[in-house]
């Protein structure tokens, strides 16, 4: 596995990178502008019309990852070392597991970014007498909090080479992909673990960027502006600063996938001849 390779790879094809990104932002706009906009003027925005918002941009986000994940791996393991385009081919989800799969990839998505942000607040909660947690009961939380990033870790581990076998393999039974996965790490461990600490690295990179995305529209933002919605001046700026942290954190999301794909080729996974011909798969 390479991690300059896979770094490399979302910006190949630059606007195909941004119009991702900027689809995205858009999307996250239309849902969290109108809750903010209603928690300081309660009932000011229909409920239906935040449910709909709400579901849009949840559904709609965990589709369109998915299908470009399992397109860019399509893609990769075929020579072809760039993003697909951003179209509706990407949307077409082909039955009940792929869009169960999809949207806990997108609360996989969430679940790591959020975790990142709250990081130094765990770390912090580790602190040591004469205000802070005894040592015994700092060995007990991080024993505790071993154990499950351990279990989150194999689980996921588990679940993205699934993916790798759908995207190059097609699905067969729910029963033969957990063995067939299991199967496939337990004869490549070293690959495995290899896989997992570049992933790691490269997540943590993103949790960074995506950190500090976040923090311009709050820290830098320009003294003359004020805070929406009292002050609509703001918007543009937020809108600057939502695209900066989504191009961050997506660019070493689209990444983590190049890796992802490599791996799979390490452990023995190959797309099947002509099985994927005519679908989502735009050059």
């Amino acid at each position: 596995m390479s991690l300059l390779k896979a770094l490399r790879f979302p910006l190949r094809k630059p606007m195909r990178f941004l119009s991702f990104a900027i689809l995205h932002t858009f999307v996250f706009w239309l849902f969290s502008e109108p809750m903010i906009y209603d928690e300081r003027y309660d009932g000011s925005v229909p409920l239906i019309l935040l449910l709909l918002l709400s579901l849009m941009w949840f559904v709609v986000n965990a589709i369109l990852l998915h299908g470009a994940l399992v397109e860019s791996i399509r893609r990769i393991t075929s020579g072809q070392d760039s993003l697909p385009k951003l179209s509706l081919s990407l949307l077409k989800i082909g039955g009940i597991r792929p869009f169960l799969t999809s949207l806990f990839l997108f609360v996989y998505f969430i679940a790591f970014a959020y975790g990142m942000q709250i990081l130094p607040f765990v770390l912090d909660s580790y602190h040591f007498a004469p205000d802070g947690v005894s040592f015994g009961e700092a060995l007990e939380r991080f024993a505790l909090d071993t154990i499950a990033i351990v279990l989150v870790t194999l689980t996921s581990l588990v679940y993205f080479t699934g993916l790798a076998r759908f995207a190059l393999e097609g699905r067969g039974s729910i029963r033969a992909a957990i063995e067939a996965n299991l199967s496939l790490l337990l004869k490549n461990k070293l690959t495995a673990i290899r896989y997992v600490l570049f992933q790691l690295l490269m997540l943590g990179f993103a949790a960074l960027v995506l950190h500090v995305g976040a923090e311009i529209d709050y820290q830098i933002r320009p003294r003359e502006l004020g805070h929406y919605p009292e002050d609509m001046r703001i918007m543009p700026w937020m809108a600057f600063s939502m695209l900066l942290a989504l191009c961050g954190y997506l660019y070493f999301w689209n990444a983590s996938v190049h890796l992802l794909a490599q791996f799979a080729a390490e452990i023995g996974l190959a797309p099947a001849p002509d099985a994927f011909k005519g679908k989502a798969g735009a050059t």
